[in-house]
């Protein structure tokens, strides 16, 4: 059944804490690259589509979307 395949109330508390987490690690990098980390990892789109939505070139899209995973990841050690 769907019920016996959902995820336990405390993996759901745990998730979401992790993604805090994560959140504020791209936030201490600064807006911009918070902005670059939500559309690339959360919204789906390309370097090149940030690029053209942001006005910034494709290298300092690549370079956000880099760094603000590092981030992220570091605010999660495993």
């Amino acid at each position: 059944s769907l019920a016996s395949r959902a995820p336990s109330s405390e993996a759901l508390v745990s998730a979401r804490e992790q993604c805090s987490r994560a959140a504020r690690g791209v936030t201490r990098l600064g807006k911009r690259y918070g902005e670059v980390f939500q559309m690339r990892y959360a919204l789906g789109y390309t370097e090149g589509e940030i690029a053209r939505r942001t006005g910034l070139s494709l290298a300092a899209v690549k370079t956000r979307a880099h760094r603000a995973k590092l981030a992220a990841r570091a605010a999660c050690p495993d």
